[in-house]
């Protein structure tokens, strides 16, 4: 109750690099246990991107490579690499990508001796590019309210609750 009642606007509002940059606001909160979080967005069809293996790296050198075969590129929070990484393929060309990273715990009012996971996550929409004819690589874009609006209806899809706020004009949107 006291997270959904403005204890999440405590928690890191964006994703900090290795000195401590300011990146990517974090765009989805999530309080759910990893299997959940997982089931929910695989049933909306997200999933596990491309491993970091030679075979997809190589993608990247052949420029007609759909973006859902090329892995995602690492992104850090304080050092971290985030603990879940979904894409979910817009197009030949396009992909949405949530990464969670877990920041705190949740204690349910129904079953307090249980905590939940609190995951907070950057949400985008990655654009393949050709870069001298030879090389495909995946841009982030700036479009931020499609792929959360994705996201929202993957927690809505599983039977969860959704509520979208705003912290400083960035979208927030609270998932449990």
């Amino acid at each position: 109750a006291g997270w959904l009642n403005g204890e999440w606007q405590g928690l890191p509002a964006a994703r900090s690099e290795f000195r401590g940059e300011r990146e990517e606001p974090f765009s989805v909160q999530w309080a759910a246990t990893a299997d959940v979080v997982r089931a929910a967005l695989e049933d909306a069809h997200w999933r596990a991107p491309a491993a970091w293996e030679s075979g997809a790296t190589l993608l990247w050198l052949v420029p007609t490579t759909p973006i859902d075969q090329l892995p995602v590129l690492p992104k850090f929070h304080q050092g971290q690499p985030p603990a879940q990484t979904f894409v979910r393929a817009v197009d030949a060309r396009n992909r949405d990508v949530i990464r969670l990273w877990r920041v705190a715990t949740v204690t349910r009012p129904d079953d307090p001796a249980n905590p939940l996971p609190l995951w907070a996550g950057v949400v985008t929409t990655e654009r393949a590019r050709t870069e001298f004819g030879l090389v495909t690589s995946a841009r982030t874009t700036k479009e931020t309210a499609a792929p959360l609006q994705a996201v929202a209806a993957a927690v809505q899809q599983a039977g969860m609750h959704v509520d979208a706020k705003s912290l400083v004009d960035v979208p927030v949107l609270l998932a449990w």
